[in-house]
């Protein structure tokens, strides 16, 4: 009785890993053919635009990347390119790489913080030099997650004791730093996930292409330093899964909870993780798995508010819980005059300027949620159209507000080199390579879930680790359908995609090898 009730809970997570291969299936799916039929186009003034792309246009670069992708793994499969080099050296290499290239384009980009980043930037400058008067200021009695960054900055500011004038500059090269260390990252969850020296290489090779993530870096508030303790959770998390040692999953724990203090919205990561965990108790080891779930969850959720009240202590400012959550999910189901679901001031600053305002704001927001609601159910068209257009509003802007943050930022000075031609008259010719490469990305992706979900009934050894990123990525499109959308919020969750990509298109190339084969 017992082995069967065991063998029952295992069955009921093996279908939940089945699952998440049949919704990241059906996202792959989605954001694939949406990429093939059109392109989000984002406006100087940040409203998006959709067009029409031509099909067979898109067909004919998609069979040439996938060829020429087949085709370089085959040869490096063929001359065993990848194993001439070690994997330290790889990693070293692809650090080194986007290190040099991100200075390089900061150094030509010459964007300076201006808006919300430069409120928080500047307030973690002046708090690290004593001044603590951007604290008492309404801004971060609305948006005090915001204080999490501002901590990061303090903190970097402390360490490098920046100048005067040129602080951006040097904070960008922390992004890149941090950047760099991400890519290493990735790197090295494909060689622990997949095991392949062929795909490791690749993904390698993917990720210095993937030049959307180097030219966001010039923009500070929070996204690439928050994304790079990210995905270093998530490599100590898996190599916890694999290999059982306590530390990894304190390291995974700490280094997720520091991206959650960066962007709030990595608290998705953390989430994803402690699914994941709850899935590994399924399969035994009961108590010791259990106790894995409790410690991450309290070193998470107990943590989770630490620079807030560091700085209500420091400060003597009670900066309660901002503005209401509730008011960020009207805001998602909200016609926006930039795309649907996109930043709108009206449910937001305009209902709460202090924590006195919290209980307004909220019911406030909860009647336009029921009303808008009401509309959905009335209007099952309109329904359909508005999420629709505001999922490709995010994931099918092939830029993901990279170039836009580098044209609408203030400058040190004028743009020069490459920085000046991406952003002047070479623009749209970058734009349609990067919108190239995300249509191949989110097909290997797509490829890829259709091969887990294979593995996983073929019992080939799809294990629990394996799910983890699709379950971020799973929750991060289910976040954003819903709250407040921007096409930069998903560059996070693009990024991790390219492991998987590889992995298909790897998947793919041995598939249509053995069709030859046997021919």
């Amino acid at each position: 009785m017992k082995n069967k009730c065991l063998r029952f809970i295992s069955a009921l997570a093996d279908v939940g890993v089945i699952c998440v291969g049949g919704i990241i299936l059906i996202i792959g799916a989605v954001l694939f053919f949406g990429s093939m039929l059109g392109t989000a186009d984002l406006g100087l003034d940040e409203v998006i635009t959709f067009g029409r792309d031509n099909i067979f246009l898109n067909i004919l670069w998609l069979i040439s990347c996938c060829a020429f992708g087949i085709g370089l793994m085959m040869l490096m499969k063929k001359k065993e390119l990848y194993m001439r080099k070690s994997s330290k050296q790889l990693y070293t290499a692809v650090g080194i790489i986007t290190f040099i290239v991100g200075v390089l384009w900061i150094l030509q980009s010459l964007s300076s913080p201006t808006n919300d980043s430069r409120i928080t930037t500047e307030a973690g400058i002046k708090l690290a030099n004593g001044d603590y008067s951007p604290i008492g200021t309404v801004y971060f009695k609305r948006f005090p997650f915001q204080l999490g960054y501002v901590f990061w900055t303090e903190i970097c500011s402390r360490l490098l004791f920046l100048p005067d004038k040129t602080w951006g500059l040097v904070l960008q090269v922390v992004n890149i730093i941090c950047l760099a260390f991400a890519n290493v990252a990735l790197v090295r969850i494909s060689e622990r996930l997949f095991k392949n020296n062929a795909v490791t290489f690749a993904t390698a090779v993917m990720l210095i292409l993937f030049s959307q993530s180097v030219i966001f870096s010039s923009f500070m508030y929070g996204t690439i330093p928050g994304f790079a303790f990210a995905v270093w959770a998530v490599y100590n998390f898996i190599a916890y899964i694999q290999d059982e040692k306590i530390k990894n999953l304190v390291l995974a724990s700490i280094f997720v909870t520091v991206a959650v203090w960066i962007k709030l919205n990595n608290l998705i990561f953390a989430v994803a993780m402690i699914i994941i965990l709850v899935v590994h108790f399924l399969r035994g080891e009961y108590l010791k798995r259990f106790l894995s779930v409790c410690l991450m969850a309290l070193i998470v959720f107990g943590a989770k508010n630490l620079p807030v009240i560091q700085y209500e202590l420091r400060t003597g400012n009670d900066f309660g819980d901002g503005i209401p959550m509730v008011c960020w999910l009207s805001m998602g189901l909200g016609d926006s005059v930039f795309a649907p679901g996109w930043y709108d001031s009206q449910d937001t600053i305009a209902l709460f300027d202090g924590p006195e305002d919290a209980d307004y704001a909220s019911d406030t927001a909860k009647e336009r949620i029921k009303e808008r609601i009401e509309f959905f159910k009335e209007n099952p068209d309109k329904a359909y159209t508005f999420f629709k257009d505001k999922t490709y509003s995010q994931w099918n802007e092939p830029t993901f507000s990279s170039i836009w943050n580098n044209k609408v930022r203030g400058q040190y000075a004028p743009k020069v080199g490459f920085a000046k031609l991406v952003c002047g008259e070479g623009e749209e010719f970058t734009k349609s390579v990067m919108d190239i490469n995300v249509q191949f990305l989110y097909f290997g992706f797509m490829i890829s879930s259709v091969f887990m979900i294979f593995d996983k009934f073929k019992k080939k050894g799809i294990k629990d680790e394996f799910i983890l990123i699709p379950t971020v990525i799973i929750g991060g499109f289910l976040y954003h359908l819903l709250f407040e959308a921007k096409s930069q919020y998903v560059l996070p969750y693009v990024v991790i995609m390219i492991p998987y990509c590889v992995w298909g298109m790897y998947r793919l190339t041995v598939y249509i090898g053995n069709l030859i084969k046997n021919r």
